[in-house]
């Protein structure tokens, strides 16, 4: 985006909200990333984001379940609503009104709002990054996604 200053400058803002500013806890926004990351086969959003989540508060088990697209072990009601609202969306394009209702008992109105803007914002990101092909940092430490 640095080729696209004013679009960059939105686009930083709003990243700026979302993970400073945001009524979401950390441990669900991290989440809300690794479902979009996962979903949409972004490397480097993983990369960046998998020991982020662990340190966040989503364990270790729940975060190679969602790598290798397997069931996940005993998740918390709150991560339940975070990755069917995300697998149902980026799946079939739409949410329905059961993972909408889940979503909206664990995080009220504008929580979400916040989460489809997460997933919406990583989505933009995955695009652009999958589009330009970027090579992931040399030091990484997290498995490649299977895809």
């Amino acid at each position: 985006m640095v080729h696209v200053p004013q679009a960059h400058l939105w686009a930083t803002g709003l990243n700026h909200y979302l993970r400073d500013e945001s009524s979401l806890p950390k441990k669900i926004q991290e989440l809300a990333m690794l479902v979009t990351a996962r979903e949409l086969d972004c490397q480097h959003i993983w990369n960046a984001h998998a020991a982020s989540a662990r340190k966040a508060g989503v364990r270790s088990e729940i975060v190679d379940a969602l790598r290798d697209r397997k069931e996940l072990p005993g998740p918390a009601a709150d991560e339940t609503a975070v990755v069917h609202y995300g697998r149902e969306f980026f799946r079939t394009h739409r949410v329905s009104r059961g993972a909408f209702q889940a979503a909206l008992e664990q995080f009220g109105r504008q929580g979400v709002v916040e989460l489809g803007l997460i997933m919406g914002n990583y989505s933009l990101l995955a695009l652009l990054i999958n589009s330009f092909d970027t090579d992931l940092p040399p030091d990484r430490t997290e498995p490649l996604l299977p895809v």
